[in-house]
């Protein structure tokens, strides 16, 4: 699943990572990024955005990566 793609919320978002407690997908933002803040939380750079979601089959995102991956 590492690489697929889903469109939600208006975003493009893949699949980067999957973590196994809990059970989690790790999704990046392909076409959107946030400013990442320092330790000290001064502003510092721009990256993507990440997003964690539960591997629960009810997910619609996870809905929407099982029927895309078919």
């Amino acid at each position: 699943m590492i690489g697929a793609r889903v469109h939600h919320a208006g975003v493009t978002w893949a699949v980067v990572d999957w973590l196994d407690d809990p059970p989690s997908v790790v999704l990046q933002a392909l076409d959107q990024s946030v400013i990442q803040s320092n330790r000290h939380g001064e502003s510092h750079r721009r990256v993507p955005a990440t997003w964690t979601v539960p591997a629960d089959p009810a997910h619609p995102v996870i809905r929407e990566l099982l029927s895309a991956t078919r």
